[in-house]
């Protein structure tokens, strides 16, 4: 058997989205005013070599507008 004093660990799943848009610095600012320490987000590479934030291909879903991430 296991230890009896167990943390539950908290993520914020994109942040806090229900409060800011996903994979935003506000998202993730959201989740600290929470007291939720964990966060998962979504890095994708863009042709440019630089690294963003941001969970779908395309942006057509966030911005409507129907170009690639990467």
């Amino acid at each position: 058997m296991g230890p009896t004093n167990r943390q539950l660990l908290l993520f914020g799943r994109r942040g806090c989205s229900c409060l800011a848009p996903e994979n935003t610095l506000a998202a993730f600012g959201a989740l600290l005013e929470h007291g939720i320490l964990g966060v998962e987000l979504d890095a994708r590479l863009c042709a440019s070599g630089e690294v963003v934030v941001f969970h779908d291909d395309t942006l057509e879903r966030i911005t409507g507008l129907k170009a690639a991430v990467a």
